[in-house]
């Protein structure tokens, strides 16, 4: 096709590629016709009919099998076919589209010529996936026998739909289908014959799928099947290999849409500029709304009016849009609503995606399975950021709630609405979360909650409140106070469902809650609580998993901690000079103490076998006893342990692991290297212990690393009395080095050591070597080659070969 004409091509009684050859009587012909008319005249002639030649059309030949007659009816169905095809309009400003086009049309290369190709099209509602789909059809449409696009198939029945299919591939008006399963049939029979282009538009069932399109093999060799949708797990369902996720437009290219639409022009008026790149950033990429908002705006006159129809849109989404967007909430189940809801009227700022889940689950929804359908229809990203008009679709449901009287909605979180409802007292059971940020002239009662029973969530970002707590609901899960006023959080605070409490700076001075009345609490932090002097009563906390007394400069002790913790940071606590026994801490996963630089011991280190992070920077008045040779006892003891990170002053290093004491139990630290070297049963290995990053070590930090467990290092075990020949290859195998090596990239400290299992006690023995001496080993040779070879070839076996290979680094240390 150019420019809308449609070339049919008949090649009566001669061979097509004679035709692009120009060879035989064709091409003799044509010589005759270059004496005639020239050669550039003829030469253009020869490069139309070369095209032609690879046109679908028809071949009559001399002796055939079908009469003239016959491929003349074809002729003129084709041809009427062809006059009856209207094209798909697409898009009144087609920016970015074709660029997109292309990369699907990409996709649909990539399979042999008589493959059926299945492709999804899926993304966010007004991304443009329908957009897409037009472009794409109407681009090669032409190269098939039959073509239907099923539009809007959400809304339409599928016997109607398998009529539409049936009477456009078939090019007949004849078809009545009586019910899905004879419409199935029907399908299944007649266009496996033929080489098809179908869309199906708009899928949001499973249903329309397997009514439609089930299977490959319905249609015939070279088809190619295209369905949009708003929801991947649709796609997954139907086992479809090749997707193309519609990606939003770039911000140029959402800059020339709006102002397409609002000015008539790809730039705007200079006037308009700072509006419209406010109205683009607002948009976000999505050509739906680009597109409302450029028509909505192109009918204001002035920049007033301007202003005060963005200030408006900001809190109120444009109903055109909005009405799209509500298509994928409306296809949600009540539990996916509301955890929908929840995110985009409450979690989406400052909650990591495992505390949304807990707090999720914790209300008594699916969290998981929720999360997952909400990303699956495109309305969540994995991380639960939203687009911003998704978000305000979901704020402007709550809305409608209730849009004259905030103390009926389910969420407030609009510090008017709040403020509305808190000065005047008008709470109702409605609430179930709720953000309070209001300026510090306004003092409360804490009785203003006693009517929010069903309140689950509460965010206190700012509040000058008296009286008791008690007032706060039973329902709450998530009690998160930012500069508490009170100085004593006191008995009579009972939250039997509280999931987490989070109590950041303020004057709190005692909190005395009764924690076996937090049956459900997993996570307690009061952190900048610079008037804390008693860490809380832990005592009857069976679920507590994670506490942070993060920069509480009074706190001395923290004792009866509970067993089940797996996080536990007492960070920037200078006066904390005792930790009870964390010997019953099984459970403990993380450890951080960071400037604790009173504390002198940590008990029972040793029975942390699960521990993975442990930061002692700027405990340097721990003693070696008791961080270093227990807690490496410890990870000896579990050869299951996975990964451990250590933080340390450089002062704690250098006095500690780059020594020639002995790091063990039971060992006296006068043994000399050479001692260990003449007992029986020694075990010599190489270990990277730490990467250390040299910003950290400017600051007199150091980051050091354990290997993970599946990580074979080079190391061998030899019994010196029964093999007296291999004591010369463990000299080779030892030979000292000298200063870590640095580069850009990793900022390396080797560490050597050598264990063994003492005979009396049965003991490991941890030793690790001064590193101030150079040590060096020959790699294994590689199979089939010497190691004259590999020295020939230029390949310097050293420590730094093995070692860095085996710890998945694949630079060369030398």
């Amino acid at each position: 096709m150019l420019n809308q004409l449609v070339v049919l091509p008949i090649f009566y009684h001669v061979d097509p590629s004679q035709v692009r050859k120009q060879t035989g009587d064709f091409g003799y012909a044509f010589t005759q016709h270059r004496e005639r008319f020239g050669a550039d005249r003829v030469g253009a002639w020869k490069a139309a009919l070369t095209k032609i030649a690879g046109f679908i059309g028809w071949h009559l030949k001399e002796v055939g099998d079908r009469s003239e007659s016959d491929y003349i009816n074809e002729v003129v169905e084709v041809v009427q076919q062809e006059l009856n095809h209207t094209y798909l309009d697409v898009a009144r400003h087609p920016v970015g589209i074709d660029a997109r086009v292309a990369e699907i049309h990409a996709l649909l290369q990539s399979g042999g010529k008589d493959d059926v190709r299945i492709i999804g099209i899926y993304g966010m509602g007004g991304v443009g996936k329908t957009t897409l789909a037009k472009a794409l059809f109407n681009k090669i449409y032409r190269m098939f026998q039959g073509c239907s696009f099923l539009a809007d198939v959400r809304s339409k029945g599928l016997d109607r739909l398998q009529e539409k299919l049936l009477r456009e591939t078939l090019s007949t008006k004849k078809f009545e289908v009586d019910n899905v399963h004879r419409g199935i049939s029907l399908v299944k029979q007649r266009l496996g014959f033929k080489k098809l282009l179908v869309v199906v538009d708009d899928v949001n069932h499973l249903s329309q799928l397997e009514a439609l399109v089930r299977e490959p093999n319905w249609f015939g060799p070279g088809s190619v099947i295209i369905i949009t949708t708003r929801d991947v797990h649709l796609l997954n369902c139907l086992g479809i290999e090749e997707m193309y996720e519609v990606k939003r437009l770039s911000t140029w290219e959402s800059l020339q849409v709006f102002s397409l639409h609002a000015f008539g022009n790809p730039v705007p008026l200079a006037a308009y500029a700072e509006l419209t790149d406010m109205i683009v950033s607002y948009s976000l990429g999505l050509p739906l709304a680009l597109t409302v908002l450029g028509s909505h705006f192109r009918g204001r006159k002035s920049i007033q009016e301007w202003q005060d129809d963005f200030k408006k849109l900001s809190r109120i989404p444009h109903d055109d849009i909005l009405k799209i967007l509500k298509i994928s909430y409306d296809a949600l189940d009540d539990d996916t609503q509301n955890i929908f809801l929840d995110i985009a009227c409450f979690l989406i700022v400052g909650f990591s995606k495992e505390t949304a889940v807990a707090l999720l689950n914790g209300s008594g929804f699916c969290a998981e399975s929720g999360i997952r359908i909400l990303i699956d229809k495109c309305l969540l990203a994995e991380d639960l950021s939203m687009h911003a008009l998704v978000r305000d679709m979901g704020r402007e449901i709550v809305r409608k709630e209730s849009p004259t009287q905030p103390g009926k909605k389910s969420r407030l979180i609009f510090t008017d609405d709040v403020c509305d409802v808190l000065k005047d007292n008008k709470g109702t059971e409605a609430i179930e979360t709720m953000i309070i940020d209001l300026p510090e002239n306004v003092i409360l009662d804490a009785e203003v909650f006693s009517k929010m029973t069903r309140l689950r969530l509460l965010k206190i970002l700012s509040m000058n409140v008296r009286g008791s707590l008690k007032y706060l609901s039973k329902d709450l899960r998530l009690l998160y106070w930012e500069n508490c006023p009170l100085r004593c959080i006191s008995f009579d605070l009972c939250l039997t469902k509280l999931v987490i409490l989070k109590i950041k700076g303020g004057n709190i001075e005692k909190f005395q809650p009764n924690l076996q009345d937090f049956g459900c609490l997993e996570v307690l932090e009061l952190v900048g609580c610079k008037k804390l002097k008693r860490a809380p009563n832990f005592t009857g906390a069976r679920n507590l998993k994670t506490l942070s007394l993060y920069g509480c400069p009074l706190l001395e002790i923290v004792q009866d901690l509970p067993l089940s913790l797996v996080k536990l940071s007492t960070r920037y606590c200078p006066l904390l000079e005792n930790v009870q026994d964390l010997s019953g801490l099984l459970e403990l996963h993380e450890l951080y103490l960071y400037e604790c630089s009173n504390l002198i011991e940590l008990r029972g280190v040793e029975s942390l076998v699960n521990l993975e992070r442990i930061d002692i920077n700027g405990c340097s008045t721990l003693s070696s006893k008791s961080w270093c040779v227990k807690l490496f006892k410890a990870l000896l003891q579990n050869p299951n342990h996975q990964q451990f990170r250590m933080w340390v002053s450089n002062d704690m290093v250098s006095k500690d692991l780059c020594s020639n004491e002995v790091v063990g139990v039971g060992c006296s630290s006068n043994y000399s290297l050479p001692l260990f070297l003449k007992k029986k049963g020694i075990f010599v290995g190489v270990n990277v212990y730490g990467r250390i990053d040299s910003q950290h070590e400017m600051n007199g930090r150091t980051e050091l690393i354990a290997p993970h467990n599946d990580v074979s290092l080079e190391c061998r075990v030899y019994d010196l009395l029964t093999e007296p020949n291999k004591f010369r290859e463990v000299e080779e195998l030892i030979e000292f080095y000298s200063s870590p090596v640095k580069t850009r990239e990793l900022n390396s400290l080797l560490q050597t050591y050598v264990a063994y299992e003492e005979d009396d006690d049965g003991g490991v023995y941890f030793i690790p070597i001064n590193p101030k001496v150079v040590m060096k080993f020959e790699a294994e040779c590689r199979d089939g080659e010497s190691r004259e070879q590999q020295n020939e070839e230029g390949s310097s076996s050293s420590i730094w070969d093995v070692v860095f290979g085996c710890v998945g680094f694949c630079d060369t240390h030398n």
